[in-house]
């Protein structure tokens, strides 16, 4: 009789008394699958004991509660993917539109600072004014067209520095303000460098927290072929 009384104990979540073959010690229990009981049944601790039936069925609980979890966690990886994807296109696109089409008259000022900035200009430049010089100081004509102090020559000079310099100054506007706009997404494309490393530190964290479900998975499986090897002994 006392054998007897000794191998009957009772199911801390069912309250039923049940064999000790057919009861797990609470100490055994994983402890997410006990942290898990302990919510539902504060008191189950009290009793020692776990019946194989209530076991299965928070095994399975936790279970499916894992697969959930991964589940949406999977899901809100990509959705922060997606977005991560989309600010890149955006920025992609915004990349294409610094370069806007220029105006005629952009076109124009380009092409005068190009040619002034150059030694052509200055060459030719130099050619114009020694043979205009030369033609007017020698007398190689009877009447000279800008005698000396040539005036005209300096007429010449002074609306082509008047004219040549704000032409110059509108290029350097614009270009300045390219190089703003380069400068800034090169800032973008620096930020998007940023997220490209924060969603490899989500994929990592993902599959970081995979491989702990897994071995939870992992582990409860191999309690539960324990407790079969032990009932088959």
């Amino acid at each position: 009789m006392k054998k007897e009384q000794l191998a009957v104990k009772r199911c801390g979540i069912c309250n039923e008394e049940k064999s000790v073959d057919n009861l797990t010690p609470t100490t055994d229990v994983f402890k997410p699958l006990a942290e898990m009981m302990t919510k539902e049944q504060p008191d189950w601790l009290q009793a020692g004991y776990v019946c194989s039936k209530d076991l299965n069925h928070y095994r399975d609980r936790y279970i499916h509660e894992l697969l959930r979890k991964e589940h949406w966690d999977t899901n809100q990886l990509e959705l922060e993917i997606k977005g991560i994807l989309s600010d890149d296109q955006r920025k992609r696109e915004r990349l294409k539109e610094v370069d806007p089409p220029l105006t005629r008259g952009q076109k124009l000022a380009d092409q005068v600072a190009k040619f002034g900035g150059s030694w052509k200009f200055i060459v030719s430049f130099a050619t114009i004014i020694v043979l205009w010089v030369s033609i007017n100081a020698f007398e190689l004509f009877l009447h000279p067209f800008d005698p000396y102090p040539f005036i005209l020559l300096n007429l010449i000079l002074s609306c082509v520095a008047s004219l040549q310099a704000p032409v110059i100054m509108m290029s350097q506007n614009r270009q300045e303000k390219k190089d703003r706009e380069h400068l800034e997404n090169d800032l973008q494309v620096n930020l998007q460098a940023e997220l490209e490393v924060r969603m490899m530190q989500l994929k990592m964290d993902h599959l970081a927290n995979e491989w702990i479900h897994l071995l939870e998975i992992q582990t409860m499986q191999f309690e539960l072929l324990q407790h079969i090897s032990h009932k088959l002994e």
